[in-house]
């Protein structure tokens, strides 16, 4: 991966890490790059209790990832409800709201 992108840091740049489940929190620095790869240091990690509470999809929904333009997709029987979201947390949240607004109380 770092390959694809080495080229956009510089030393002293900071790196987020924030996985999709929530588990941890990491924040690295470059300490140097060269052609093909990064070198970073960990300045901060934080492991949390374990991952955020993982969203029970209906068997009808799917959330998926389609490539660079459609991004993180939610489907409903093979038709695409929303798309262009940028992190799967994002089209689980809105899928959980989707399916609140469904509820019929």
């Amino acid at each position: 991966y770092w390959g694809h992108v080495q080229a956009k840091f510089n030393i002293n740049d900071r790196i987020e890490v924030n996985p999709d489940d929530g588990s941890f929190y990491a924040e690295l620095m470059v300490r140097s790059t060269t052609f093909g790869y990064v070198v970073t240091a960990v300045i901060n990690f934080v492991e949390f209790d374990g991952p955020v509470s993982k969203l029970e999809v209906p068997e009808e929904y799917l959330i998926g990832f389609d490539g660079p333009y459609e991004k993180w997709q939610v489907k409903r029987f093979d038709q695409v409800l929303i798309s262009q979201l940028e992190t799967k947390n994002l089209a689980e949240t809105w899928l959980k709201n989707h399916l609140r607004d469904l509820r019929v109380d």
